[in-house]
């Protein structure tokens, strides 16, 4: 089971935490890395043809 929530509230978390970014894994994204909500939130996969009948990719995400 899970939550669904919007830009919305991926913005408030953001302004009342003091966050430019929320960076969440575990979740299967068939390019490897998806951004959404105006860049605010980044799903990053790391496992490479996790699905083997769609041959996804993997990503990693460094930060400076």
């Amino acid at each position: 089971m899970g939550v669904h929530f919007g830009p919305d509230v991926t913005e408030a978390f953001c302004e009342r935490e003091g966050l430019q970014l929320v960076i969440r894994s575990h979740q299967f994204v068939a390019d490897g890395v998806k951004f959404m909500h105006s860049g605010r939130l980044v799903t990053i996969f790391s496992a490479r043809n996790y699905v083997k009948q769609a041959k996804n990719d993997a990503a990693l995400l460094l930060m400076a």
